[in-house]
């Protein structure tokens, strides 16, 4: 089990959102030339361009589906770790906490973080 996957998918979220809102803040102005030639270079612009966005609509919906399983899977994975351990488990892998940060937030010395972290962890295996 890759107790990182959920803080994975979680990035690919991020990065497809960015993607998104990149594409959408792109400027595409659509000339108006008044003649009603075939389609003009600006509209097929102004095309491609939707295109982008609704496929990076559809990136960023199937890479939520994957991070809320991944979310899913990874708490499965750490449900039977039971006390500070389950803790220290959840805000490391699903908060995303740094081991430093977990033991300022639960008031423990950093080493008896990492020996519960370790513990818990070849318990899981």
């Amino acid at each position: 089990m890759n107790l990182w996957e959920y803080r994975d998918a979680l990035k690919t979220v991020q990065a497809a959102r960015e993607r998104l809102l990149e594409l959408k803040s792109e400027r595409i102005t659509q000339s108006l030339s008044g003649m009603p030639a075939a389609r003009s270079r600006e509209e097929d612009r102004l095309a491609s361009q939707a295109e982008r966005i609704d496929e990076a609509r559809c990136r960023l919906d199937a890479a939520k589906v994957e991070m809320y399983a991944a979310y899913a899977r990874v708490a499965a994975a750490i449900a039977p770790v039971q006390g500070r351990a389950h803790e220290i488990l959840n805000l490391r892998y699903i908060t995303g906490l740094s081991m430093g940060q977990i033991a300022r937030a639960l008031h423990l010395p950093r080493s008896t973080v990492y020996r519960l972290h370790d513990r818990a962890v070849r318990q899981l295996k």
